[in-house]
């Protein structure tokens, strides 16, 4: 599967489609879904059944994410903020990769919002 990187980041060409069990995210111009955001200086900690992205600069992934909570009513937030702001994922194929080769940046792409009972949680897929 290819994917086009945007050169800069245009929050005004991004619109939210409602869809019966998700909400869909799409960009005008060019015609794409999906937010496909590049984290660098990331640190990867595995935690027992989990992965933990350590994030030193959120700025690009904060502004995606406070966007989305703007347009969609009880939005999960994809970064976690205690004393460190970091995301989490699953444990797989891809992320072992990163974590055994000690990479310090990934690419995340937000395919979509699922509807849930409670919340509105952020399906993404780690390239």
């Amino acid at each position: 599967m290819k994917y086009i990187y945007p050169k800069n980041k245009n929050l005004d060409n991004l619109n939210i489609v409602e869809k019966k069990n998700k909400y869909v995210i799409n960009c005008n111009s060019p015609r794409i879904y999906g937010i496909l955001i590049l984290l660098t200086n990331v640190t990867i900690k595995r935690e027992y059944n989990k992965y933990v992205i350590i994030l030193s600069d959120s700025k690009l992934i904060d502004d995606y994410d406070n966007f989305l909570n703007s347009k969609i009513s009880n939005y999960k937030k994809i970064v976690i903020d205690n004393n460190t702001r970091y995301l989490e994922t699953r444990i797989c194929e891809v992320m072992n990769n990163y974590y055994q080769s000690n990479k310090d940046s990934l690419t995340i792409f937000i395919n979509y919002v699922k509807k849930t009972g409670f919340l509105n949680v952020p399906i993404i897929s780690i390239l």
